[in-house]
């Protein structure tokens, strides 16, 4: 469908997910709290879904583009499982009367629009990887300086002592200078580095630069999950290029050599963990020696709570600051086995696009390059999810969605372009 005047006004929308993007790091400064946290993210949220909706009523052509994105490919694999998710929130939150967790997931909605309606193209996509490099960037930079205490951090960021790494203390505090979890800090991070060696090609300096930022906060992290997270999203990536370039060398001398650096890297883990196991009686402290009996836990609760869950309050020792460590597993114990299904699809749908992708453009390397990247990041914050829990996670469903996007744009030019050859060889037959 297509739209001879532009749609010039989908460009607030465009440049308000940029803003938003570049706002990442200061999601979880809230500015006052009345009902729902108001952070800057949030209250860009909110002024965007106010003019969406002037918009909606005012602009009979804007009402006519927002259907059409609407009933879209990436629409339908994203927003409307995310709909269904908030439903079910809904009635759990009935059932257990608490209610605060609904405004976040309302908000994820309300953004996931706001991306539907102002990216809706390859382009887009592709300029929106290069924000997310000027705020893992800046985010890199301000955890940096706080670490080494040349800048104040930010209030409710995180200091602690030194990691311990193989025998050895590394030679810096871990801390984080935005408030936030390590994992959603890795989860920037990440997806950072990954876009930044993927810009190479266009700007060496923003590729370096950027890179060397997020890697070097991410190395200042000590978060094993992020650093596990990092080296998986590394070896997919290389993978997947090697399969597509046909260069299998990469597979021989990098892939697997990293291969055997995670699995000795998560035996070291695992090993501390059974080392610890005895000596393990209560939830104290959520770190890697909890993590296991967390998951027996939450399993078990979840079995106990099948339909409604236990709701996203629930905590095993009464301290709500004492959950699992596990965003799959708190789904599944906090709004039951259907919601669990329900969010566990739409990471279905972003592998199932991705294939889907890859199969379309299997001859074409320089196209394909950014979708791999895109799901290299993706596969980084699965990892990630495994190891703590997000609360509105407004970061993966946008990592999904550039992979929707992506995917479906291609598929629509290739059966445009296939459309228009039968209409060639049909015409041809007729002439002959």
């Amino acid at each position: 469908m297509n739209f001879a005047y532009n749609l010039k006004i989908n460009r607030h929308y465009y440049y308000s997910c940029l803003l938003f993007i570049l706002l990442i790091p200061l999601e979880n400064i809230y500015l006052f709290d009345i009902g729902f946290k108001g952070s800057c993210t949030n209250l860009l949220i909110i002024l965007s879904s106010t003019k969406l909706f002037f918009d909606y009523c005012i602009s009979y052509k804007f009402r006519q583009y927002f259907k059409y994105r609407i009933y879209s490919y990436e629409s339908k694999c994203l927003l409307l499982p995310l709909l269904i998710l908030t439903t079910i929130d809904i009635v759990s939150s009935i059932s257990h009367a608490c209610f605060w967790f609904i405004t976040d997931r309302i908000g994820t909605i309300l953004l996931i629009i706001m991306f539907i309606i102002g990216v809706e193209n390859i382009e887009k996509s592709k300029k929106l990887s290069l924000f997310w490099i000027f705020s893992a960037s800046y985010m890199a930079t301000q955890n940096i300086l706080s670490n080494f205490y040349i800048t104040p951090a930010i209030e409710g960021s995180r200091f602690h002592n030194p990691r311990n790494f193989f025998g050895f203390d590394m030679p810096f505090n871990y801390a984080v200078g935005f408030p936030g979890d390590f994992g959603w800090h890795g989860m920037i991070l990440i997806s950072g580095f990954l876009f930044a060696v993927h810009y190479y090609k266009s700007s060496k300096i923003i590729s370096l630069f950027g890179s060397l930022l997020s890697l070097s906060s991410i190395i200042m992290l000590q978060s094993r999950s992020t650093y596990l997270a990092l080296m998986i999203s590394i070896i997919i990536y290389f993978f997947i290029f090697s399969l597509v370039s046909k260069k299998f060398k990469i597979v021989i001398f990098f892939c697997l050599p990293m291969t055997i650096l995670v699995i000795f890297y998560f035996s070291y883990i695992f090993d501390y963990i059974i080392n610890v196991w005895e000596g393990f009686l209560n939830v104290t402290r959520a770190t890697v020696d909890g993590r296991l009996f967390q998951y027996k836990l939450s399993i078990k609760t979840g079995f106990s709570n099948i339909f409604l869950g236990a709701g996203h309050d629930y905590s095993f020792n009464g301290k709500l600051e004492h959950v699992v460590h596990n965003s799959f597993l708190h789904q599944f114990y906090s709004i039951g086995i259907i919601g669990f299904f329900v969010y566990c699809y739409i990471y279905y749908n972003a592998i199932k696009s991705f294939i889907r992708y890859m199969l379309l453009m299997r001859t074409e390397y320089y196209d394909s390059s950014f979708i791999i990247i895109l799901f290299s990041s993706f596969i980084g914050v699965c990892i990630e999810l495994l190891f703590f829990r997000v609360i509105s996670g407004k970061i993966q469903w946008l990592i999904i969605y550039m992979i929707l996007i992506n995917s479906s744009i291609v598929a629509s030019k290739k059966r445009s372009s296939s459309q228009i050859q039968n209409q060639v060889n049909r015409g041809a037959i007729e002439f002959a």
